[in-house]
C-alpha cells in the first residue's frame, strides 16, 4: 500500500525532528477571488545550529502532526485563523460530500446562526436560510459532526497549543468568519455589486 503525501510529509518530519527543533511556524493561504491557493506551511528548523526553511503543502496528516505531536503555534494570530479556517473548511467539505453540499452548508449556518448570531450576524445576514430537516438521522449526524469540529478546533487551541480560553475562541471566531465569507463568496458577491 502506497503511502499518501501527508503520511510521506509526517514521516519526513519525524525523522528530521528526531535531531532538529521547530523555530518558527508561518502558514500562507493566498485568499481571492472566486479561488484560494493551496494553504502552505513554512516550517523553520533548528539542526544542529543550522536553520534550514521548508515548505509544506497542508495536507490533514501534517495539520495532525503539527498540532497534537509538535504542539505546533503560528507565529501570527492572523496566521492561526487561517489555519483554523482551513481545518474547518476540510471538515465541511468532508459532510458536504456524505451529505451532499447544500445540506451540509444549511446545517452549518444552522449551527453558527444557532451559536454565534451576536458574532457572525452580519456575515451570517447575508447568507442563504435553508431550513434542513432537524428530525433526520442525516441532520443528528452531520451537525454533531460539524459541532464536534468547532468545538473540538477550540479545545485543541487551549489544549495542545496553549492559548487561553478567550484568545482561542476569538482565534476560532476568526475562522469561522473567514469558512462563512469563502463559502458563500461574499466578498466576491460584494466586489461584482460595487461595478
Amino acid at each position: 500500500m502506497s503511502k499518501t503525501k501527508g503520511q510521506i510529509q509526517v514521516t519526513f518530519l519525524r525523522g528530521v525532528l528526531s535531531r532538529a527543533t521547530i523555530l518558527q511556524a508561518n502558514f500562507s493561504m493566498h485568499r481571492g477571488f472566486l479561488r484560494s491557493s493551496d494553504p502552505k506551511f513554512y516550517l523553520t528548523l533548528d539542526q544542529g545550529g543550522v536553520r534550514t526553511l521548508h515548505e509544506f503543502s497542508w495536507t490533514p496528516e501534517l495539520e495532525q502532526f503539527l498540532l497534537t505531536e509538535q504542539r505546533c503555534r503560528t507565529e501570527t494570530p492572523e496566521e492561526e485563523s487561517e489555519r483554523f479556517a482551513t481545518i474547518l473548511s476540510n471538515n465541511l467539505l468532508s459532510v458536504e460530500q456524505q451529505y451532499g453540499r447544500d445540506y451540509a452548508r444549511a446545517v452549518f449556518t444552522e449551527i453558527l446562526r444557532r451559536r454565534h448570531a451576536q458574532q457572525l450576524g452580519d456575515l451570517l445576514a447575508r447568507v442563504p436560510e435553508p431550513r434542513p430537516n432537524r428530525e433526520s438521522t442525516a441532520y443528528h449526524d452531520c451537525a454533531h459532526f460539524l459541532e464536534h469540529s468547532i468545538d473540538g478546533l477550540q479545545n485543541t487551541a487551549m489544549i495542545e497549543l496553549g492559548y487561553p480560553s478567550d484568545v482561542a475562541a476569538h482565534l476560532v471566531l476568526n475562522a469561522l468568519r473567514i469558512v462563512l465569507d469563502e463559502t458563500y463568496l461574499l466578498s466576491s458577491a460584494e466586489l461584482f455589486s460595487r461595478r
